[in-house]
This record gives C-alpha cells, structure tokens and sequence, in this order.
C-alpha cells in the first residue's frame, strides 16, 4: 500500500517530510534486498513509497547515490562502533578490541550479508558503485584500525611501516570475521550459540595480542639495546 504523508494542500509538514525520508529509505532498502540493485528501478520505488520519481530525485541525485544512502544505513552499527572506540579509554588494545568485536557483530547481522549479496551479484556488472561504496565505507574503518594499532604498537610514521599496518588490520579483521561471514554468505550460521561466538573470538584475539606482545617486548629490547650503546658524555 502506498504511503502518503502530504497535506491536502501546500507544503508538506516538518513530520509529513521526515516520514517521506524514511519511508523512501525503508522501501529502496527492501526492495534492493529482495530483487537486487540492477533488477531495482527508481520509478518502482516511487511507486511503492507513493511519491513520483522527482520527489526521491530531490533526495538522492541518482539510484547509486539512493543505493549509497542505503548501504549507509546498514552501516551505522558499525560507523557506532567507530565512534565508542574513539571514546574507549587511552589503551588502543582495549579499543581495538572493542571494534573488531561491533566488527564481527556486524559483519553477521542479517542486513548485513543481504547487502553484501547484492554487491556481490551487481558488482562485476557495476564496478564503479563497488569502488564507491569501498573507497567512502571501508577505507574510513580500515583508516580507524591502522590508527589503533599504530598507537598500540608505536608505529606507521615511515611508509613502509604504514604498509606494514594496512596489511596487519586487513589480516586481523580476515582472521576474525572472514570465516563466519562467509558461512553466514551461504546461508549457514556459524556459531550455534552466543557463547561459541564469543569463545572464536576469545581465541582469535589470543593469537593477535600474542603478535602485539611479541613486537612490544622485542622493540623495548632493541631501545633497551641502542641505550647501551650510547657513550657518557658524547
């Protein structure tokens, strides 16, 4: 049934506007799920919310930029997430911690792989709404994990460290999410309760603070040993 959220004359109202927004990104969000972002036109999204097509033309100056607000939308747990870590106390380990794990949480939210699912059926097709959506999504929270283990582990001011931190964040969220997110893909659940979620993660994280540890300890021993070096008075 078409929603309508006009008054019967003039302008629409402050709620009857905010209600239109909503309701054109409810009904694009499900309609992108269910049928793809190809197969998905505008104008039947305009049918179904009650609007005409100039109306969420206003909003959203193309169909990718609609699909870009709705991929948005189903990332705002995860942009949360980026915020608390942000807010976490001075350790970056703790913080770390706390945003891979909102990282695998959101990586097997249900919106989440449907999502992904359309990516992944559209884009070979469209490349371009790809790498829009993962330089604008991807490359703000993988910025916010090599930032967090830049400080954790006193690196990334030379270029090759920075590479070397890129590397590190891709591998540790890989390791962590990778393997239940694509189970999930295929329609599987990894973990039958909340309980074994929590002991995979609790491994995994075991092995990385292993990897932050081992580098803590050998570059306070190479500090340690240039200090010994260091001649009285020269």
């Amino acid at each position: 049934m078409a929603l309508s959220v006009h008054k019967s004359c003039g302008r629409p109202s402050i709620e009857g506007t905010e209600e239109l927004d909503r309701a054109v990104l409810d009904i694009a969000t499900q309609a992108f799920l269910a049928d793809g972002y190809a197969a998905t036109a505008v104008e039947r999204i305009a049918r179904m919310v009650g609007c005409s097509k100039a109306t969420i033309y206003r909003r959203y100056s193309s169909k990718e930029e609609l699909f870009k607000a709705v991929v948005r939308e189903r990332c705002q747990h995860l942009v949360d997430a980026m915020h608390e870590a942000s807010l976490s106390p001075s350790d970056p380990v703790l913080a770390l911690r706390q945003l891979v794990w909102r990282f695998l949480e959101f990586s097997l939210i249900p919106e989440t792989v449907e999502t992904y699912r359309v990516l992944i059926a559209d884009g070979q097709r469209i490349p371009a709404l790809l790498d829009s959506l993962g330089d604008e999504i991807g490359r703000t929270f993988y910025e916010h994990i090599i930032s967090l283990l830049g400080k954790a582990l006193g690196r990334g001011d030379k270029p090759e460290e920075a590479a070397w931190l890129d590397h590190l964040a891709h591998g540790l969220t890989g390791m962590i999410a990778g393997w239940p997110f694509r189970v999930a893909l295929v329609g599987r659940c990894a973990f039958a309760t909340e309980a074994d979620k929590e002991r995979f993660f609790d491994t995994c994280w075991s092995v990385f603070e292993t990897v932050i540890q081992t580098h803590q300890q050998d570059r306070g021993a190479r500090r340690s040993g240039q200090q010994d070096n260091i001649v009285p008075g020269l």
